[in-house]
């Protein structure tokens, strides 16, 4: 019969490594099988499935001890310590490495939005070149449809329309689309004395216009009613800091109006200066 000396170190060297080696090659095949959505997301399911994994080595590796030990030895009395303690690295390590996968997941998250991000700018810009130069080739004619098309894909648009100022300051629709010709003519009628335009002259800068009955006239306020538009986006046209012009996108929804979108959206206002 082993000493009790003897059979504890047996258990806490060779069946310790042993048993170590199994739980961390399993863990890393399982965890390797994991999809990264599901390590964003704090399933509970996942996380006990891993702590019952954990909790079934240290039961194994006391009754594995108990049996090959000396039941008057003082391995019985550290078997206990032994595995409690094996249970507690066990499942610091599978949080430790769910931590690990959700920041690695959440830095891929990151950087495939900025790539996006630099992707949609380069299509912008590509956009922007064909605008300019379809606005120049159409300088003193009816504005090509397709440029109001293309601009409400760019900005998700629900509808695109451009007004003009004349040389005693009034606003004429230039053009609106996707509109019906009477309603591009009610619009044009229910925009004209309109004040979220006086503000525009007044600002110089994209405005953002949420509550139309008090931001603009009765009848312009029902027809984005009517129309189910609940914001309207207004860039204005400048040449030598008068207004000329004003480039206006409507939603249905409330749009995520960031510092950069509304640069771009004033850069897409600036083309029309080639036009009027």
């Amino acid at each position: 019969m082993p000493k009790p000396g003897k059979g504890y170190n047996n258990i806490a060297g060779r069946g310790k490594s042993g048993i170590a080696a199994a739980i961390f090659s399993g863990m890393s095949s399982s965890f390797t099988d994991a999809t990264v959505s599901t390590l964003n997301q704090p399933n509970l399911h996942y996380r006990l499935r891993y702590y019952g994994f954990g909790a079934v080595v240290a039961l194994a590796f006391l009754l594995v001890g108990r049996f090959y030990s000396n039941p008057n030895g003082l391995s019985q009395v550290y078997l206990p310590f032994v595995a409690a303690t094996l249970l507690v690295i066990s499942l610091a390590g599978v949080e430790y490495h769910l931590y690990v996968q959700r920041v690695a997941a959440e830095q891929e998250r990151q950087l495939a939005k900025r790539e996006e991000a630099e992707l949609q700018a380069i299509e912008r810009q590509r956009s922007f070149n064909n605008i300019w130069q379809d606005l120049a080739n159409s300088r003193g004619s009816a504005l090509p449809l397709a440029i109001l098309t293309e601009l409400s894909k760019l900005f998700s648009a629900d509808l695109v329309a451009v007004w003009s100022v004349d040389q005693v300051g009034s606003f004429h629709l230039a053009a609106a689309h996707p509109l019906a010709n009477d309603g591009a003519v009610r619009l044009d009628k229910v925009a004209q004395m309109s004040p979220c335009f006086e503000t525009v002259r007044e600002s110089q800068r994209l405005t953002r216009v949420t509550d139309f009955e008090q931001e603009s006239t009765k009848a312009f306020a029902w027809f984005c009613e009517e129309n189910g538009f609940k914001e309207a986006i207004l860039s204005p046209v400048l040449v030598r800091r008068e207004l000329v012009g004003v480039l206006a996108f409507f939603y249905r929804e409330n749009p995520q109006l960031s510092p950069k979108l509304a640069e771009e959206m004033q850069a897409a206002a600036n083309l029309f200066l080639c036009a009027f």
